[in-house]
């Protein structure tokens, strides 16, 4: 048999077919420069998710917030994963690294419409867009055509002008301007049962000007106690608690400086969460608080005097809000936190106590009833309120 068409033996070199090389990326310049890229953003992206989170509504935060959270959560995964590949010299590092261009524009589309219906303006959304874009198209050709990044895998990737049309933006630019953006995602956002989400001391906000009328039917000495779940001050001092002499026409006379009074005042910082079920109440444009007020207090009881003291020191922070959400704290949501022993103990007892946020433009809420109040006897009534929002430093 001629030699030349012999078939070669089983385990003849002829018969190995060389295993093609693996794809593997090289170490230069923009390699590095993308892995510290890529480690930024992973850093950024993680602590923006955790600070929507910690100042989003609880439980139930705006479904869009949510959103942008679950993608910020998955870019920053994608990101570091990115990173890794990169300096393990993988070819996968391009799925991640792509994966974030395509977030990244998606976090950003989602952030401008909420910027464009929160109030801020289409001018506004516009130009971000056109600043944020024009950097990260380049950075984003700059990654898929440097050389040592262009490998593909099976011709299955898709192509950068492709994904940089889906991303739009480039994460590392995005998540640097997060700190603006959040405080427009801040403001568009709607009502849920517990508001803040948490907080501690100085964080939380204050329950302000809480105030007692003391209604006896003669006139007769009085102690008051507060306990109250946080930091207090007052005005007389409180100290072991108010002792007072009370009229029927509610001056009262503090024992311990011999003073007259027209109220009992205390302000407190809580060292507690504060939860309102801000699903229920009233949205009342700024401009109408004041008549909404007065109609709203003279129903659950308080006098003329009592409700136009009240409005004298809300209506200013309030008249000016596009729109106001209302909501009126029942006894578990402020009472229980703020407990008063009053001895003698009175027949009646009111307390009001407001809780109030701003909005940009008004929501659907289930309006508060209320029982009516008839004053008899010696009679005690406290109003005070909480700016969701705002914290003040007692």
């Amino acid at each position: 048999m001629n030699g030349a068409n012999r078939m070669p033996e089983p385990n003849s070199e002829e018969v190995r077919a060389p295993k093609p090389p693996k794809p593997r990326i090289s170490y230069n310049g923009i390699t590095l420069f993308f892995i510290v890229i890529f480690l930024v953003v992973f850093v950024l992206s993680g602590l923006q998710c955790a600070t929507l989170f910690e100042y989003s509504i609880a439980p139930s935060s705006d479904a869009m917030t949510y959103v942008v959270i679950t993608l910020l959560a998955t870019a920053m995964i994608c990101s570091g994963l990115a990173a890794v590949m990169l300096s393990l010299k993988r070819v996968a590092a391009k799925i991640f690294a792509n994966a974030v261009f395509a977030l990244a524009g998606l976090i950003e589309v989602i952030m401008l419409f909420m910027a464009i219906t929160s109030g801020v303006g289409a001018f506004y959304a516009a130009c971000l867009m056109l600043l944020l874009a024009v950097p990260a198209i380049c950075l984003a050709w700059i990654f898929n055509r440097a050389k040592g990044l262009t490998e593909e895998l099976n011709g299955k990737m898709l192509s950068w002008d492709v994904l940089v049309s889906l991303g739009l933006v480039l994460a590392v630019i995005i998540w640097g301007s997060l700190s603006t953006i959040l405080t427009i995602t801040r403001v568009y956002r709607s009502p849920s049962p517990y508001s803040p989400s948490s907080c501690t001391g100085s964080r939380c906000p204050t329950i302000d000007k809480p105030v007692l009328y003391l209604y006896p039917e003669n006139t007769m000495d009085v102690k008051v106690n507060l306990s109250y779940d946080g930091e207090v001050l007052s005005y007389p001092e409180i100290g072991n608690g108010w002792q007072v002499v009370a009229s029927p026409d509610g001056s009262l006379i503090n024992r311990a400086d011999g003073r007259e009074y027209s109220y009992l005042f205390w302000e407190g910082r809580p060292n507690y969460t504060p939860k309102y079920d801000m699903t229920t109440g009233f949205v009342v444009a700024g401009s109408a608080t004041r008549e909404f007020l007065q109609e709203k207090l003279a129903e659950m009881g308080l006098t003329p005097k009592e409700y136009n003291e009240f409005i004298v020191y809300w209506y200013p922070q309030m008249k000016d809000n596009p729109y106001n959400l209302i909501h009126f704290a029942t006894d578990e949501e402020y009472g229980a936190h703020a407990q008063l022993d009053i001895s003698p103990a009175p027949d009646k007892m009111l307390r009001v106590f407001m809780v109030f946020e701003s909005l940009t433009q008004p929501v659907e809420v289930a309006p508060q009833s209320f029982e009516s109040f008839v004053r008899s006897g010696f009679t005690v009534v406290e109003w005070g309120g909480s700016a969701l929002g705002t914290v003040r430093h007692l």
